[in-house]
């Protein structure tokens, strides 16, 4: 723990409350800087300090401009409460984006899908490499700074792996809609379900919802197992037809079958966009 503490801050406002506690916004006095500080009650919910320090441990390795920063970290002992600093998003998440253009009944511009896919594939490619799996993928997480650039955030239930290509369990499950279908029969995950997952984000950029849908966890599992969605229809919403052959690739229902992040950056109709991306 750092000899961070709340005299350093000056309250601004709320930006959400939860059963694990509050992620507010503050202003660091030191500095000047906008901040996020998410506090975590641990007698409220399930969650464990163990759980916590995972969440800081892989936070604190991480130093990529598609990821959330963090900061610093403070305890409040008498409240058994953990705070993590981080930086501050402002620009909302991917899953505004996608709601604005769906109530304006608008498609997303086929620009400014790639570049999105893009920088998170980049994101997700550099956790990978640090052996790690986010595990939670999914537009919520998915953060936008001021120049409406990806920042991938909320490690809570990541995991760190020798090997993340090869699978290993999880104590927790992500976002149902999101999960591949290794995960919900064998709480398995690996880097190829972070695939699935940035391909049912992709789908749902380009049709404002989820491939797979069921009004139970049974429905929606039997659904995500079988593997049969309709396409996105690019022709009407005039985008690339690579965009529907890229997420087959990734929405496949066995994880072996999935092409991995390094193969989608190879693809021609990606590489030159997500290069841009990086120099940008």
């Amino acid at each position: 723990m750092t000899s961070d503490d709340f005299t350093n801050y000056s309250f601004i406002r709320c930006l959400g409350n939860g059963t694990f506690g509050s992620v507010r916004l503050y202003r660091d006095i030191r500095t000047g800087q906008k901040a996020v500080i998410k506090t975590i009650k641990f007698l409220s919910n399930n969650i464990s300090p163990d759980d916590v320090a995972n969440e800081i441990l892989i936070m604190s390795q991480l130093d990529h401009p598609r990821i959330i920063r963090f900061l610093s970290c403070f305890e409040d002992c008498f409240a058994e409460k953990l705070n993590i600093v981080m930086e501050y998003a402002c620009g909302g998440t991917l899953h505004g984006i996608i709601e604005r253009h769906r109530l304006e009944a608008s498609p997303m511009a086929e620009k400014l899908i790639l570049r999105l896919f893009c920088e998170l594939l980049m994101g997700l490619d550099y956790l990978h490499m640090r052996n790690i799996i986010h595990c939670d993928l999914k537009p919520e997480n998915v953060l936008l700074d001021v120049n409406m650039r990806v920042k991938i955030a909320d490690f809570g239930i990541s995991i760190i792996s020798e090997n993340p290509w090869k699978p290993v369990q999880g104590e927790a499950f992500g976002t149902p809609i999101y999960m591949a279908p290794e995960v919900y029969t064998m709480r398995s995950y690996s880097s190829s379900s972070d695939v699935w997952a940035l391909g049912v984000v992709l789908y749902e950029m380009c049709t404002f919802h989820p491939p797979f849908v069921g009004s139970t966890i049974d429905q929606l599992s039997h659904a995500i197992h079988s593997g049969d969605f309709t396409p996105i229809p690019y022709r009407d919403l005039g985008y690339d037809k690579h965009f529907q052959i890229i997420v087959k690739m990734m929405i496949q229902p066995r994880a072996e079958d999935r092409c991995t992040i390094g193969g989608i950056i190879c693809l021609p109709f990606i590489t030159k966009p997500f290069y841009e991306t990086i120099f940008a």
